[in-house]
């Protein structure tokens, strides 16, 4: 276990390098990044021109903190649980950047500006026990959004451990 009490509330970027600071020192953590091919998801148009239903221009400004906003709803940001993933107001890097599909999922749809998303998938459709059950991931990004997800590989960039140490007693 490795307990850490940071000062203050500092901002996430600082937070994790603090963290690794204190991971180097306590483990003698020595890491380096590295580029490699990595399996990908890339997130495309399924049909030039056509969107799905759940998928909308948004009609929301997210610029505008004024405006009207409707209780229970994301305002330019996402709801996110089990099998739902729903927002308003965000872009296509961002919905590629919520789909959990096993692999990192690229945007390359093309598509600029910001949408209304609602996008309902069963996680596991092997333990699927009622037949009005949303469809898997894939089919549900395909009949919804009126995207693919379609398997490709990218450069990615990888954390590589390159020396650890167990930590010395106190």
């Amino acid at each position: 276990d490795v307990r850490a009490k940071f000062p203050g509330n500092p901002p996430r970027e600082q937070l994790q390098r603090m963290m690794r600071n204190a991971l180097a020192d306590r483990f003698k953590l020595r890491t380096h990044m590295e580029k490699r091919p990595t399996p990908i998801y890339a997130l495309v148009v399924e049909r030039a021109g056509v969107l799905g239903p759940s998928l909308q221009a948004a009609k929301i400004d997210c610029a505008n903190p004024a405006a009207d906003r409707q209780p229970n709803v994301p305002w330019c940001a996402f709801q996110y649980t089990e099998g739902l993933l729903r927002g308003r107001g965000v872009t296509l890097d961002q919905i590629a950047g919520e789909i959990a599909a096993g692999r990192i999922v690229v945007n390359r749809t093309g598509l600029t500006g910001r949408y209304d998303v609602e996008l309902r998938w069963t996680p596991d459709p092997s333990v699927t026990t009622t037949a009005d059950a949303p469809p898997g991931l894939v089919t549900a990004v395909r009949e919804q959004l009126g995207l693919r997800l379609q398997s490709d590989t990218a450069e990615m960039e990888h954390l590589v451990i390159d020396s650890v140490e167990r930590p010395q007693p106190d």
